[in-house]
């Protein structure tokens, strides 16, 4: 939730949860945001889902240090509409390419 105080009144700017998706030499935060305050009535929220990837993390590797060949990563995807979905995402080296699905 993100909040402020006005003149002594609290008010709610968003609702909504941060998401981290951590593996062992990585990681993403995203904020996903479920409602926003609506701009015509105080204190009082509207649907609007947004989602925002606020930072990534990870180990470096240097181009001349990629292997050779394709890899294929199969796992977790979120998103504003599923949490729990699945993400396929082929990585070829050598065209220093990737693309991805995710299957909700």
């Amino acid at each position: 939730m993100q909040k402020i105080e006005v003149d002594g009144q609290t008010i709610t700017l968003a609702s909504g949860e941060f998401q981290i998706y951590k593996q062992d030499h990585s990681a993403v935060v995203a904020l996903r945001i479920e409602k926003i305050n609506n701009p015509d009535k105080i204190d009082s929220l509207i649907n609007q889902r947004s989602f925002l990837v606020s930072d990534l993390g990870g180990e470096h590797t240097a181009f001349n240090q990629l292997p050779d060949g394709k890899a294929e990563y199969h796992g977790k995807a979120f998103s504003s509409d599923d949490a729990g979905g699945k993400l396929t995402y082929t990585i070829d080296f050598a065209a220093k390419q990737g693309h991805g699905k995710s299957n909700t």
